[in-house]
């Protein structure tokens, strides 16, 4: 079996049509840098508050052509980092619960006994590629292996725009609510430390006799997530009933496999989807779906799936609680109000797998 990926889109097994797949809202980036667009901006706010996914069209606009132009070249430092040796990649854990640095295979579940995943990553902080700080110590010399250090220019002008899209995404929904449309951005200021990161992912092809989930049912801990991969391998359950708590919503979503839907990869396009902090800033209003990764589908299942993911998150001393001053939001959710830094060290120890 082949674990090559070739990173040219033409050179890929189709996506097959014979799978089930999520019927997601296409949005437009063009259109959305238009202020005076009201039909996409509606159309972002009613994607958010019923999927929580959607697919986002990055061409024909000079930043969505910056980004498509910059993804290839990150793939291929995926492909670079990860093709390093086992003993190389360990120097690179992160102690704190694998927020930042490298994530080897196996080190988290995909379920309730214990199942390890079957996927490795490397995530960069945006604190680090920002030089706002160093955010995890290391064993080693260096904060990050060669092919991450050679390429932090590369990294820092990708991670920039992208934020620039977030901050796009989350003033258009800020004025939903009808708040002042800087309300949400400033709750994620590049220049206020966050766990905002980079990640580079890496799912290997399964043998047919066992292939089974990847990475396990989960919603994103932060805000938004913008993710790029040309292989399919995502799927997405219908989201909980409006206002029901996110732990409760996990706890009581159906299980059963001929639900979950895969997201079909479009050339051209990222797919968003909103996490945990815009629900609980919302109180339940958006939604985060419950999402995980399984193996390719079709001729695809037997190529190496690379991935790259922009997570977008509070400042991590940001209290995860509903906004004042918002006359759409529904009554506040009940629970315990953690800070965002809080709220996703919780989360990333629950998914560690028990050795």
């Amino acid at each position: 079996m082949t674990a090559q990926h070739s990173l040219s889109s033409a050179d890929l097994p189709p996506f097959p049509d014979d799978v089930p797949v999520a019927r997601l809202s296409v949005l437009s980036l063009k259109k959305l840098l238009q202020s005076d667009d009201r039909d996409e901006s509606e159309r972002l706010f009613t994607a958010c508050k019923t999927d929580g996914f959607f697919m986002l069209d990055l061409r024909d606009c000079e930043l969505g052509e910056e980004v498509l132009g910059r993804v290839e070249e990150v793939e291929g430092l995926a492909e670079r980092v990860f093709g390093l040796g086992g003993a190389e990649k360990e120097c690179f854990r992160d102690g704190r619960g694998g927020i930042c640095g490298y994530k080897a295979q196996g080190d988290t579940v995909v379920d309730d006994n214990n199942t390890p995943d079957l996927h490795e990553f490397y995530a960069i902080s945006r604190d680090d590629i920002l030089s706002l700080t160093n955010t995890f110590p290391l064993p080693t010399s260096t904060p990050h292996p060669n092919p991450i250090t050679q390429n932090l220019p590369l990294l820092k002008s990708h991670t920039l725009a992208l934020h620039t899209i977030t901050t796009l995404l989350l003033a258009h929904l800020s004025i939903h609510l009808h708040l002042p449309p800087a309300i949400l951005p400033s709750l994620h200021h590049p220049s206020t430390p966050s766990n905002s990161h980079l990640r580079l992912l890496k799912y290997p092809p399964q043998p047919l006799p066992t292939r089974r989930t990847s990475m396990l049912p989960h919603t994103d801990f932060g805000s938004i997530t913008i993710l790029f991969s040309r292989l399919g391998g995502l799927q997405i359950l219908p989201p909980p009933p409006p206002g029901l708590p996110i732990a409760a919503a996990a706890a009581t979503s159906t299980t059963k496999e001929e639900e979950w839907e895969y997201v079909r990869p479009l050339p051209g396009h990222a797919v968003v989807n909103i996490g945990d902090a815009l629900v609980k800033f919302t109180n339940g209003l958006l939604r985060s779906c419950l999402h995980r990764v399984t193996f390719a589908p079709g001729e695809q299942a037997v190529l190496t799936r690379y991935s790259v993911a922009y997570f977008e998150r509070p400042g991590d001393e940001v209290l995860l609680r509903g906004l004042e001053g918002s006359d759409v939001l529904p009554p506040m959710l009940k629970g315990e109000v953690l800070s965002s830094k809080e709220w996703i060290e919780r989360k990333g120890r629950s998914i560690r797998r028990k050795v």
